[in-house]
């Protein structure tokens, strides 16, 4: 969806909206990677942005992590408005070590979650962000 697309999305929803799977342009200009804007407005209308994990959109790379793109993401829009937006249903092969959590723990993502512990996120921000803001935007559109 492009951008103005995404901003006039939001803007019209009567609830709020989910980009289930994008990274932002922020941290690296290439034309899968949405502006800051469209993240900030969905997180002013209650939404969730699903970190991707497709790894030549991420600022470094193979050598970066889903943990320092959702440290950019939180700092821009607050822990509550981020979470994992994966799309390994595809079943494609995808480089780099940043897929481990997916291949080695079939989608519990220990290997992304000692990440976070590592880097001292609180036990709250972790289960935000594995699961906790998808089911309260489930919620609140669902519910």
């Amino acid at each position: 969806m492009g951008i103005q697309t995404s901003l006039d999305t939001i803007a019209y929803s009567k609830k709020p909206a989910a980009i289930t799977q994008c990274l932002p342009r922020g941290l690296r200009d290439v034309p899968r990677n949405k502006p800051d804007e469209v993240f900030k407005a969905c997180a002013e209308k209650g939404g969730v942005t699903g970190t991707a994990l497709f790894a030549p959109g991420f600022a470094r790379g193979n050598d970066a992590t889903v943990a320092d793109v959702m440290e950019y993401t939180m700092d821009l829009i607050d822990e509550d408005h981020v979470a994992i937006g994966t799309d390994f249903n595809h079943n494609r092969p995808r480089p780099g070590p940043w897929l481990l959590c997916a291949k080695k723990d079939k989608g519990t993502c220990r290997t992304l979650t000692a990440e976070m512990v590592k880097r001292g996120w609180s036990r709250s921000r972790i289960k935000k962000i594995l699961g906790g803001n998808w089911m309260r935007l489930f919620g609140t559109v669902w519910g």
